[in-house]
Parts: C-alpha cells; structure tokens; sequence
C-alpha cells in the first residue's frame, strides 16, 4: 500500500499542490470579470520633466457599478514600481472638487496595487468619478533620455485615452508605438495620443519613448510645497516600540498623531489641489477672456462650453478648433 501511494498517489498530490503554488501567484488581473466596478472612461496623462525631474502620471476618469447590487468597498489601481515613487492625490471627485482619501500600497510582484475606500454606497448604474496623481522616476540617461510607461488596467475601461506630454525643450521626441494623433495646448506642449476602447485587466500598455534634452531643468517651475510632503505618510503604518505597550501612553499619543496627521494632510491636499487647479486652467485661459462679457448666465450655453473644454482637455480637439467652435457658440447664443 505505502509502495502504491509512493509510485501513483504522491507525484499527484504534489503536481496539484505544485500547480495550486503556481496559481497563486498569478496577478489577480489576469482573473479579472466579477468586478462591480468598471471604467467608462479614463484618461491618462504622462508628463515627464514637467515640474519635476521625474514623470508626473495624471489618472481621471469615471467609474460606473456596473453590476446589479449598491457597491461600498475599495477602489484598485495599478502603478508602476519605478524609483522615488510619491503618491500626489488619490481622490473621489465630488460636486466638482477632489475630495482626497488615505490610502494603502501593496506589493503585487510587478505592480504596486494602490487602493483606498468609497466613502459611500454606489447604486447599481450611479457614476462614481475618481482622480490620481503620482510621480516616480523609470527615465534613463542624461541628454539622450528614454523610458517605458506601462499600464496594466485593474477594471474594464470602455474608453480609454493615453497622452504622452513632450518637454519643452525636448528634441528628436519619439514614441514607440506611434500615437494616433498629436496636438499643441495653449501651454506650447506637443501632446502625443492613444486612443483605446473596451480594455480590460488582460490589456497592458506599453509604451518606448525617447528624446533628447541637455537642459536638466523642468519644463516648468515647481510651486514650493512648505509641508515638506507630510500627506504623502496618510496611508503609513506605525511601529510601536516597545515603550508604547501600556495602553495609557500609546492611546492618547496615538490620538495625538492622528488629529496632527489630520491637520497636516488636509493642508497638503489643499495646496495639491491648487497645483492640479492650475494646470487644468492653463489649457483653457483663453476660453476664460472670451467667457468674460457674453452669454455667460445662460444654462445652455453655459453645458455647452463644459462639453468643449472636456473635449479640449482629453485632446480630442485643438485649441485652434476649441477657440472657433466657442466662438461659433457664442455668436449662436447671441442671436
């Protein structure tokens, strides 16, 4: 009986055990498709060197429950392991404005999975918009530069848009594969963009991109943030000593910490919103002159411009283009 199990049942018990180990380490994208929550849509906004040495990777977009019962728990992304990672904002946007979360990081082998929790129930069909900003440096050489952006989606996303920023004083810029379409923003950036539909946590991004640049600095100046980055530590966890055992001491310096914590990461998102504020207003400054003196108490007209400046920004027009159809608006209002 032992020399039957030896030969037959043994090489079975550990090829199953074997493959259940391999099994476990696969990433939990590649079974994806129970998920409540999907992407309608997402862009994603590469900017290297633009105020900071490193890539500034913009994510914002609207997620739907797509599944037939209220969805309360966490929301998923991957991002890239690439050195000096800081997380900027990782917010729900609500009525409007970014209403940031903590957050925790974990480890998933090729992937840093970043998550943090609704602040409410989300019925069946409602859309729930979200926004994440990160820097973290994968960018190799110092005049002749180049460096891979990779994104491995965690939902379903059925429009997904991807916009590499060119620096200003970049050279010889390329992209391997080739956008679909580039355009100049009122900032003089040239925008590179990918167009994609019906993605899913089985379709990584990859793009090359190259280019040479001899001057070090940024493509603009970064605004001096005097709390030195104390929000990026919301998600942190603390190790007690051993000097924090007796409830008495632990409990109040905990609470201490935590109202500290409160105080300074609410400072922090509140700058970082203005530097996000600020980079969105760049790209429409001139909508905002013409806006000024006509029509702007209309509600229609008023939902109209918001739809141009939302094509504007996911690059889907120029400003040339953005420009004439406002003016179009404008006289059609008017009439």
């Amino acid at each position: 009986m032992q020399r039957i199990f030896k030969t037959l049942i043994r090489p079975v018990v550990t090829s199953v055990l074997v493959l259940v180990t391999v099994l476990s380490f696969i990433p939990a994208a590649a079974w994806a498709g129970d998920e409540q929550m999907e992407f309608k849509n997402l862009k994603v906004s590469v900017w290297p060197e633009y105020d900071d040495p490193r890539v500034l990777v913009i994510l914002e977009g609207t997620m739907v429950n797509a599944s037939d019962s209220p969805f309360k728990g966490e929301v998923k992304w991957n991002i890239p392991k690439g050195k000096d990672l800081e997380i900027g904002m990782a917010c729900e946007i609500v009525n409007g404005g970014h209403s940031c979360q903590p957050y925790e990081q974990k480890d998933k082998g090729d992937w840093i999975e970043l998550t943090w929790k609704t602040t409410r129930s989300i019925a069946p069909g409602e859309e729930y918009p979200v926004f994440l900003e990160y820097y973290y440096n994968p960018i190799e050489g110092s005049v002749d530069k180049k460096f891979t952006f990779s994104y491995q989606p965690s939902y379903k996303i059925d429009s997904l848009t991807v916009s590499v920023q060119q620096p200003l004083k970049a050279e010889n810029f390329k992209i391997d594969p080739a956008p679909s379409s580039t355009n100049t923003d009122s900032g003089g950036f040239v925008n590179h963009n990918y167009v994609y539909s019906n993605q899913t946590p089985n379709n990584k991004i990859t793009l090359n991109v190259s280019y040479k640049k001899a001057d070090p600095k940024p493509s603009v100046e970064k605004q001096v943030n005097n709390n030195n980055n104390g929000g990026e530590q919301q998600a942190s966890g603390v190790q007690f000593t051993s000097s924090f055992k007796d409830a008495k001491i632990w409990v109040p310096a905990g609470f201490m910490v935590l109202i500290l914590g409160g105080f300074i990461s609410y400072a922090v998102m509140q700058n970082k919103d203005k530097q996000r504020a600020d980079r969105i207003d760049r790209l429409a400054k001139k909508a905002v002159k013409t806006n000024r003196t006509k029509g702007a108490k209309n509600p229609l007209l008023v939902e109209e411009k918001k739809k141009l400046r939302q094509q504007l920004l996911d690059g889907a027009i120029s400003e040339e283009t953005y420009l004439q159809l406002l003016a179009d608006l404008e006289e059609e209002y008017e009439e």
